[in-house]
């Protein structure tokens, strides 16, 4: 017995033997690696931990509004402005108040742990972020209209910025839930979309063929879209999408030079020319169309299988479908993608950083108007003081991506203590030859991966190249929308469509333009650059008796349609 009691301890001596020099050669071989692991893990821990008191956050978030309400309330009335503009702040204000307060009363009032609680309130916390943003969009307007100095709009930012962070504290509880959530949402999509795309015979299958119209004045990122609508379209109808780019302005080779292909089946089988475009019977085997043609429901559309998760778990679950289609289309040729990485390298692009993009092209009058560097500018300080209150050694930087040559030498006269890198030379007239020449694709398709990259962006949403970035962020991180400030317009697919909305609070006008609401009306948003949010305001027609006139952006919402799409049924 005494035998068999000793060979078992020498058993176990060896195998703990074994497992210390695994480890202890495992560290040693793999210590980056490893150190990485206790960070991430350690990171998830902090997260968690974090998350723990949500109601001393919400505590702390109703305090920290009201004391920023007296201080516009003073500034206001210090200015002698008009008395409307006060009564309309503060009609505001309370009203976001008591939406504040019901925050807190249901993480007082809950039973459930800080994890489950945030994740189950998600939409609740995103729509008081987004509320408290457009509110504070608003105020900023009324500052500038009874010209108070610049030092007092910044201190509103600074105590708004404040607001926000704190909702993303809210926010930011729920993240490794919902991250895994829509993970496993997105694997399911991108592998419906694989299946579709690959068919086993590409001459017996059902085919949506989209050609690009290259007598448009469409440039990349309106392209870009243009696809995205042709594969909405194609997932709609359960069709192979055959896009055929020959001829195509940037590349002659079409789009295949610089992104992998969208499937199997070679797009040369299909060129027909002349091309006619066949409006087609729906059951028929093959329909073709000029991309540029598109459907209305495509504007705002979200599959219906996937809208009751969407809607619980992100922010903007129309962003979030654009994302994973963005995704699945640009994915880069290998030598894109070492470029791209090169490029990452040699600039030293790395965290914490802000892109901006700043939009002055050939399509500047018709697209989007003209804003100041110090406008995006203004947002990158917001960043970067609030991330100062921890850590006053942070080297402030931005990422540039612009067709302008001269916002790189404005920015960094008056800007010296930030860095500014850009992936090409901006400094470089960038004449429409240049753009549609050698290295032009490649430049505009890497300012809109880097963008996406960044950890904040401030850009102008008119602008489909915008877009696109915001949209590719969207398919890496889960809380995109809380990472972008648009200096115009709010995200959509195509600038024709207006938004469905919702109206969630009654609204009186303080004068001409703006239009009544009451609570529950059906109104459609002008997502058009020239009625800009930029305000806290959006232009709407009410539906049912088609007023026109603007509103607050805060007592509406944005509402989706719902449309089945087969291929997405268990």
């Amino acid at each position: 017995m005494i035998t068999k009691c000793a060979c078992f301890a020498a058993v176990l001596v060896l195998i703990f033997l074994q497992v210390y020099v695994y480890q202890v050669k495992f560290r040693k071989k793999h210590e980056v690696g490893y150190q990485e692991s206790l960070r991430g893990i350690w990171k998830m821990n902090r997260t968690v931990s974090e998350s723990i008191n949500l109601e001393d956050i919400s505590r702390k978030l109703l305090i920290e509004y009201n004391k920023t309400w007296r201080y516009i309330i003073t500034s206001c009335e210090n200015s002698e402005a008009d008395n409307k503009y006060i009564q309309a702040l503060e009609d505001g204000y309370l009203l976001l108040r008591s939406r504040i307060e019901r925050v807190l009363m249901l993480v007082s009032n809950s039973k459930n742990n800080s994890i489950e609680l945030a994740a189950e309130n998600f939409i609740t916390f995103w729509n008081l972020f987004s509320d408290i943003k457009h509110f504070w969009m608003k105020t900023m307007s009324v500052f500038r209209n009874i010209g108070l100095k610049e030092d007092d709009r910044e201190t509103l930012g600074n105590k708004f910025w404040f607001l926000l962070e704190k909702i993303k504290e809210l926010i930011k509880a729920s993240e490794i839930k919902r991250k895994k959530i829509l993970d496993d949402l997105s694997i399911k999509v991108t592998t419906k979309i694989h299946k579709l795309q690959n068919p086993r015979d590409c001459m017996d299958t059902r085919l949506l063929i989209c050609k690009l119209n290259t007598k448009l004045n469409c440039g990349f990122g309106c392209e870009t879209h243009s696809l995205i609508s042709c594969m909405m379209e194609a997932l709609r109808s359960q069709r192979t999408l055959i896009y055929i780019t020959e001829g195509w302005r940037y590349a002659k080779q079409g789009r295949e030079y610089t992104f992998s292909p969208l499937n199997n089946c070679s797009t040369y089988s299909f060129s027909i020319n002349p091309y006619i475009t066949l409006e087609g019977n729906e059951n028929a085997t093959i329909i073709k169309k000029y991309s540029s043609e598109y459907k209305e429901w495509i504007g705002w559309s979200i599959p219906r299988q996937l809208s009751s998760t969407l809607q619980k778990y992100h922010a903007e679950p129309f962003l979030w479908w654009i994302g994973q289609l963005i995704k699945y289309a640009m994915k880069l040729q290998p030598w894109m993608e070492e470029d791209l990485n090169n490029i990452i390298t040699r600039v030293g692009f790395s965290s914490p950083v802000v892109g901006i993009q700043i939009r002055r092209g050939d399509k500047l009058k018709d697209s989007g108007g003209f804003h100041e560097v110090d406008e995006y500018m203004f947002y990158a300080d917001q960043y970067f003081n609030y991330l100062k209150t921890t850590n006053k050694h942070i080297q402030p930087k931005v990422f540039l991506a612009t067709e302008d040559e001269s916002a790189l030498p404005e920015l960094t006269l008056r800007y010296p203590d930030y860095k500014f890198i850009v992936s090409n030379h901006v400094t470089e007239k960038v004449t429409k030859h240049m753009r549609y020449g050698d290295g032009g694709l490649e430049g505009i398709i890497f300012d809109i991966l880097l963008l996406s990259r960044c950890d904040y962006i401030v850009c102008t949403l008119s602008s489909n190249v915008c877009r696109a970035a915001y949209e590719a962020m969207s398919a890496n991180r889960v809380d995109a929308a809380t990472r972008i400030h648009s200096l115009d317009t709010g995200h959509r697919l195509k600038t024709l469509f207006d938004a469905p909305w919702r109206a969630t609070a009654n609204h009186t006008p303080i004068n001409s333009e703006e239009l009544r609401l009451h609570k529950g009306d059906k109104v459609k948003v002008s997502m058009s650059y020239r009625e800009s949010l930029k305000d806290g305001y959006v232009m709407a027609s009410n539906r049912a008796t088609g007023e026109k006139g603007r509103i607050p952006a805060y007592k509406a919402r944005e509402e989706l349609t719902l449309l089945h799409f087969s291929i997405f049924d268990l």
